[in-house]
């Protein structure tokens, strides 16, 4: 069944936004409306921008997950692939722009992207990943080494 990205307003003018897993659009708008709110748009959402070997990832992972997944990441420009710490790599197809802005180093003949130190703290990194119309952005903070992602 494929998934549906709306926007809608509340009575009360608030935006409201989601992923919805439907049969057609017409379907999702109908939803939106029984809970009394009036759709902005709704359109099937793209399919993940990152291929983990021939597995496509749907959903954004959580914030934390990254964090607690790892402790640094560097890119192999070359081949398309960002490495963590002691996990396979994710490969980043070629129909998808990465623009990264993080440290400038080499690790193990890798372009560095960031570092996550024991205190918590972090050596800072943007990644943004873009196809078509979908783009993602990841931030890491320096100082707290939180990472918000950003559809």
């Amino acid at each position: 069944m494929p998934q549906f990205r709306y926007r809608a307003v509340t009575h009360a003018g608030e935006i409201v936004v989601g992923e919805v897993d439907s049969s057609s659009r017409e379907e999702v708008v109908r939803r939106i409306e029984y809970l009394g709110h009036l759709t902005i748009d709704a359109e099937i959402a793209a399919t993940g921008i990152l291929d983990r070997g021939r597995r496509s990832i749907g959903k954004l992972p959580r914030s934390r997950d990254v964090s607690i997944f790892l402790r640094q990441l560097s890119l192999d420009g070359e081949q398309r692939l960002l490495v963590g710490d002691g996990v396979d790599a994710v490969a980043v197809p070629r129909d998808v722009v990465l623009d990264v802005l993080g440290i400038d180093a080499l690790w193990s003949g890798r372009q560095a992207v960031m570092r996550f130190h024991p205190d918590g703290a972090s050596t800072g990194a943007v990644l943004k990943l873009s196809r078509e119309k979908a783009e993602y952005e990841i931030h890491v903070n320096w100082y707290t080494g939180g990472v918000a992602i950003a559809p």
